[in-house]
């Protein structure tokens, strides 16, 4: 778990930091600050506008809230004093003030004379005076008013209208209304008579008006000005020859932010909302941006989620027919018939896809359903069978003994018999292939296998056997495995669940003696010292069963085929197939003689009476086998016609011609001819055909132990040994050969030669003094110095070899992958890696190789479960993505409970499933396959449980998230959600345990492929529930459950079907309950790392609700932290990887590949997390729209959490004792082997 918390910090940390420093300061004000007013005194600011710094879209529309005569009064602040009375989104339209021009008015000034502000210019300025809502009105007699043009305007048309006097009705007004039905000048509004209105230029940023009079005679008092004809209409001129401004409207538009608006992408886009680019009107005019609310929406345009659903079926006084029945819907509305037969036919469509959906599930239950009805079936059928056998073949009887002699303390504990399980067997010698066959014989088949703790054992499976025979062979069985001698194959137990007993022993790695006496193809030759001790060790099993056992044992079958030779060539009997155990009142009689013809006893063949001395006579052919080296029965040229090696040795002995049958491989080595006369005198004696003139077992073992003493102490130099100067010859020949051979490789250092030329001097030396009167005790020490060393440099001269060239003598299995080349060390296997780090120091130019092997391993595990982590984090991101559809309060309400109720769910579910990850890692790199799925049940037992305990916090998340701090309406919406994926919570508890089961056997491709599937049926049935069947927020949650109720059953249906499982999960057993303690406090630790690593960056989002405008900054920060979420499954896809690699080298025993496995997959984080940070230094901008202002305290906040995290993680896997992992990991699996072995299989 630490290794994958690191990764995830590296990670983590680089991509947040990024993100921070580079686009923090970028147009961040694409959304205002939540802390901005709203309003100067009666005038209402929305967004683009706003009141002070980081409140509105840019300079322009920044309002200053001046104090004016004791109120409050609104000035664009860009544009000099230019008062704001009203601010319209829907027309984007500003209504300010605008001065009167006074002409030969005795109580009125110009706008100049009396120091009135003039028009205001808005030239550059995103402002112009309104075509549409203005007018230029001229109020007077015989009076001509234009507006004039001024330098800097750059878009101008010269227009004015003439005023004549009420008294002329020749002219026509200029005026641009059509309803001059009222003919006073003085009513509401000007239409001709003492006063004349026309348009303005499109456009127009900046403007004097002049007043021309063409009849001088008139003195009269004549105005002008431009005005808001609205307002206009609806005062008296009267009214207006008293004020100095009028109210004049501005059209504004935002063309400079038309990729923003217009063609955003990002999440904070405003929804429901759509700008369009109004053409010019000519080629001196611009275009002009305008933003409006969708058909069925109304608000602000310009802020995400600023238009909002409104409800036509209320505002509408008739929105459907008299028959009809009005239903609001998401932007618009629909009308349904009130009777049924009119029906629709998308109402049909809906019922037709329910029926299908509901009877697809129905058959996929049925289908369940049966498959485990089938699996319980023929596995009660299977429990059945094995209790008969087990009850046939004496199972009970061996119980009863071995209970009542614990009982009696007649035997220790540790070596009663232990029952095995038949599948454990079958999956020990992987079904009894035929590649595991170690040798055939009258009593049955032997195979190598390997049991649930890794060790190595030779499975007997016996031929069909006397059913009647059955008490006899318990009683062998137990007798049996009581014995306890080193020289002697243990009886580890037998499994009486077949229809044929099988034996269990331990194994014995070097062979039978009969293959190193007799395969000509043997390289390794026994020497005599060898041969003499094997002997003596034989001889002294063979006593200790006839005298020393409780019960007397005869073996009855002693040969060369049934000793073995273990590591060191110490000799171990074996095969006691026809051995009996018999007490002093017992018989000898045997009506069935049985044995290997050529160390058959003559006499127990006359009287089949079997005695101890018959196993005398089968040992005294077994040391004629090592005299002569040759097979008992056998025709060959030196025995002159004669088959058997016995009559043969008579032959040579009576003739006091020894030295022709002893093998020559002896006589080479230089003997002591007086220990083969010894050893050659007792096998003679052995051999006679008189029972009673055969020497004891006891006697034997005694004589070859004092003929191996003395052996030992005497000279090897004899008369009729090897001469001298001939073994100093040779001796010499063998040190030059080995000389060139050892400076052929440029591996040995130069301290190595000097050791070869003073080893050579000295062997030189003592062939100087072999004829001198010391030279006898000179050439024994120089012998055993020399051999000494010979060995040392052998064993040195194969690790450099296994260096270079691998080695070729054994092969290695990978951990991970399939057998495969050692042609190169990306190639290698784990077990090839750890020795070739073991070696220090190690060559530089290997490190990339090594690091290319651990990367392709660490990738082959990364990139499936990349692609699992994604696909399962996107069904609750579509899920939200559906939700924002509904309205702004659902998606805040799904938002938060999404956050913090399924959140923390979650972690805590993920975090308990880490430590399936882990355990089961280590049990699948021991080779403990069945105890994997122990582990699993014990995880899914615990996930269960925890998912209980979580219903009650999803029931009433709603007084949970109000007591946060979080508003009554989204707290409402998320208890909603939140209650929709409460049966989540159980698929949860099913899916996180296997999916980590999974991973650890590196069964990842089938996961992605899986998640796939599921993700795309969940896009489907979401968009159903949700567009089609319009089931609102509860319906998109509950089809979230469905989802990963699917996830959970396919996954399910594999495990317990697939071939890949079939040795990691055996079925539900009773041990899942057992030690369930110590693993719920792994399960507690690893959950609360990683559940502490998801909620500290989602209580970002519950403190985002605490904000000022909680709805847009949940809305705002949440989908934030969904785009970073998508980073975090990568890199919880990459930390599972390598807590899989960890925990498969720890559980193989391999600290230094684990150790290498941390460093590679740590450098491997910090690549990606470089990668990702060039992505976001290319699209920063784009970026950048995730953030707002407010939001840099608190990533920096999260950049010092992460750093500090991520330094001590760093710290403890630097202080990491790897070794004392891998003894952890032993123990835990030694323990748990030991609670799967500590009761019977079987039941009576």
């Amino acid at each position: 778990m630490i290794i994958s918390e690191v990764v995830m910090k590296l990670f983590q940390a680089t991509l947040i930091t990024c993100l921070t420093i580079n686009i923090s300061n970028t147009l961040a004000t694409i959304t205002p600050n939540p802390n901005c007013p709203m309003n100067c005194g009666n005038v209402s600011i929305p967004f683009p506008f706003g009141i002070g710094p980081d409140c509105s879209i840019n300079k322009w529309f920044e309002i200053v809230c001046k104090n004016v005569y004791g109120s409050q009064t609104p000035f664009l602040k860009q544009v000099t004093d230019l008062k704001v009375l009203k601010i319209s989104i829907e027309e984007s339209t500003l209504l300010t003030e605008n001065p009167i021009n006074f002409f030969n008015c005795s109580d009125k000034k110009s706008p100049i004379e009396s120091n009135l502000l003039p028009p205001a210019n808005l030239t550059l300025s995103p402002f112009s005076y309104s075509d549409s809502k203005n007018r230029l009105t001229s109020v007077g007699c015989d009076v001509f008013a234009y507006i004039d043009s001024i330098p800097d305007n750059k878009i101008f048309q010269a227009v004015g209208c003439t005023a004549e006097c009420a008294a002329n009705m020749n002219n026509i007004s200029l005026s641009t209304d059509s309803d001059n039905s009222n003919n006073n000048s003085y009513g509401g509004g000007c239409y001709g008579r003492n006063c004349c209105q026309t348009i303005i230029p499109s456009y127009l940023e900046s403007y004097e008006i002049e007043i021309n009079r063409f009849n001088s005679n008139n003195k009269n008092c004549s105005y002008a000005f431009v005005v808001d004809n609205d307002w206009l209409s609806n005062v008296s001129l009267s009214v207006v020859r008293n004020m100095d401004y009028v109210p004049v409207t501005l059209d504004w538009d935002i063309l400079e932010y038309l990729n923003e608006f217009k063609n955003m992408s990002s999440p904070l886009k405003p929804k429901y909302s759509h700008c369009y680019s109004e053409g010019a009107k000519s080629s001196i005019t611009k275009d002009r941006l305008r933003c409006m609310c969708k058909e069925g929406y109304r608000g602000n345009p310009y802020l995400f989620m600023g238009c909002q659903d409104i409800d036509e079926c209320v505002e509408n006084p008739r929105p459907c027919l008299d028959d009809q029945v009005c239903e609001n819907t998401i932007g618009s509305h629909s009308c349904k018939y009130k009777t049924v037969h009119k029906i629709r036919p998308i109402l049909i469509g809906i019922q037709l896809f329910h029926a299908g959906v509901s009877s697809g599930i129905g058959a996929l239950l049925s289908a369940f359903s049966g498959l485990v009805l089938y699996k319980l079936i023929k596995r009660r059928e299977d429990t059945k069978r094995r209790k008969k056998f087990f009850k046939l073949n004496g199972g009970l009887l061996l119980q009863q003994q071995t209970i009542t002699s614990v009982k009696l303390e007649a035997i220790n504990v540790d070596h009663k018999t232990k029952l095995f399980n038949s599948k454990e067997l079958e999956k020990a010698t992987d079904h009894y292939n035929a590649n595991r066959v170690l040798g055939q014989g009258g009593q049955g088949t032997v195979y190598k296998g390997m049991l649930e703790d890794g060790k190595i054992v030779a499975v007997k499976k016996s031929k069909l056997g006397n059913k009647g025979q059955v008490t006899e062979f318990i009683n062998e069985v137990f007798v049996l495995s009581q014995i306890n001698h080193r020289n002697v194959v243990k009886l580890l137990g037998c499994c009486l669940e077949t229809e044929v007993p099988l034996l269990v022993y331990e194994f014995i790695p070097n062979g039978t003696l009969y293959h190193y006496l007799h395969d000509p193809n043997e390289e390794f030759q026994l020497t005599w010292e060898m041969r003499l001790r094997i002997a003596t060790e034989v001889s002294g099993a063979l006593f200790y069963l006839h005298s020393a056992a409780s019960v007397p044992i005869y073996h009855r079958d002693i040969k060369s085929t049934n000793i073995l030779l273990d590591e060191k060539y110490r000799a171990k009997v074996a095969d006691f197939g026809t051995s009996r155990s018999l007490s002093e009142n017992q018989t000898h009689l045997t009506t069935l003689v049985s044995g290997t013809f050529g160390y058959m006893d003559p006499e127990y063949f006359r009287s089949n009476q079997f005695t101890e001395k018959s196993d005398v006579y089968s040992f005294g052919v077994v040391i004629v086998e090592l005299l002569s080296g040759q097979k008992p029965v056998s025709r060959t040229s030196s025995r002159k016609g004669s088959m058997s090696v016995v009559t043969y040795f008579i032959e040579c002995m009576e003739a006091n011609n020894l030295l022709e049958i002893v093998d020559p491989a002896i006589i080479k080595e230089g003997c002591n001819f007086e220990s083969l006369k010894m050893v050659a005198n007792l096998a003679y004696r052995c051999l006679s055909l008189a029972g009673k003139n055969r020497p004891a077992m006891k006697e034997i073992a005694i004589e070859l132990e004092n003929v191996l003493k003395s052996h030992a102490s005497t000279t090897l130099i004899g008369s009729s040994s090897c001469i001298p100067s001939l073994c100093s010859l040779l001796v010499i020949v063998d040190i030059c050969v080995h000389i060139c051979v050892i400076h052929r490789s440029d591996r040995l250092e130069d301290s190595d030669g000097s050791t070869i030329l003073l080893v050579s001097v000295l062997g030189l030396a003592f062939v100087q003094m072999e004829f001198s009167s010391d030279a006898v005790v000179a050439y024994r020490k120089w012998l055993g110095f020399y051999s000494k060393w010979k060995l040392i440099i052998e064993e040195r001269n194969k690790r450099v070899v296994h260096k270079i060239m691998g080695d070729d003598e054994q092969q290695y299995q990978p951990l991970l992958l399939g057998l495969e080349s050692h042609s190169r060390i990306p190639d290698l296997s784990s077990v090839a890696v750890e020795e070739f780090l073991e070696q220090r120091p190690v060559a530089c130019r290997w490190w990339p190789r090594l690091v290319c092997w651990e990367s392709r391993l660490l990738w082959l595990l990364s990139g499936a479960s990349i692609i699992v982590s994604i696909f399962n984090y996107m069904l609750s991101f579509v899920t939200l993505m559906f939700t924002g559809h509904l309205g702004a309060l659902e998606l805040a309400g799904a938002s938060i409970a999404s956050v913090g109720i399924q959140g923390l769910a979650y972690g805590i579910m993920l975090g308990m499933a880490s430590a399936v990850q882990t355990v089961c890692g280590q049990a699948y790199g021991a080779k403990q396959y069945s105890a994997m799925g122990i582990i699993c049940q014990r995880a899914l037992i615990l996930h269960l449980g925890a998912a209980l305990l979580l219903t009650f916090l999803y029931w009433f998340s709603g007084p949970i998230l109000i007591g946060m701090g979080q508003s009554k309406s989204i707290a409402e919406q998320g208890q909603v959600f939140a209650r929709g994926l409460i049966p989540q919570i159980y698929a949860f508890a099913l899916s996180c345990p296997m999916q980590r089961f999974l991973q650890a056997q590196n069964i990842v491709n089938p996961l992605a492929f899986m998640s796939a599937a599921v993700f795309i049926l969940h896009v489907v049935l979401t968009w159903v529930a949700v567009y089609v069947l319009n089931y609102g927020l509860l319906g998109a949650a509950l089809t979230l459950s469905l989802s990963w109720w699917l996830l959970a059953i396919v996954n399910g249906l594999y495990i317990l079907f697939s071939p890949s499982c079939k040795e990691t999960w055996t079925g539900f057993s009773s041990k899942a309950f057992k030690g369930i303690w110590p693993y719920f406090k792994l399960t507690v630790s690893s959950a609360v790392m990683l559940c502490l690593e998801i909620w500290y960056s989602q209580g970002l989002v519950l403190i985002s609700g605490l904000l000022t405008n909680p709805t847009i900054s949940l809305d705002s920060i949440s989908i934030c932290m969904n785009y970073l979420n998508w980073d975090m499954q990568f890199m919880l896809g990459l930390s599972a990887a390598a807590s899989v690699r960890v925990s498969n080298e720890l559980g193989a025993g391999h600290p230094r590949v684990a150790k290498f496995s941390v460093f590679v997959v740590s450098g491997t984080s910090i690549l990606i997390s470089i990668v990702f940070s060039a992505i976001v230094l290319t699209f920063k901008v784009g970026l950048s729209k995730l953030f707002t202002t407010d939001s840099e305290g608190i990533w920096w906040g999260m950049i010092i959490g992460v750093l500090l995290q991520t330094l001590t993680l760093i710290i403890l896997t630097a202080r990491t004792n790897w070794h004392n992992e891998v003894a952890k990991a032993a123990n835990r699996l030694k323990a748990s082997a030991n609670e799967e072995n500590s009761e019977l299989i079987i039941s009576a």
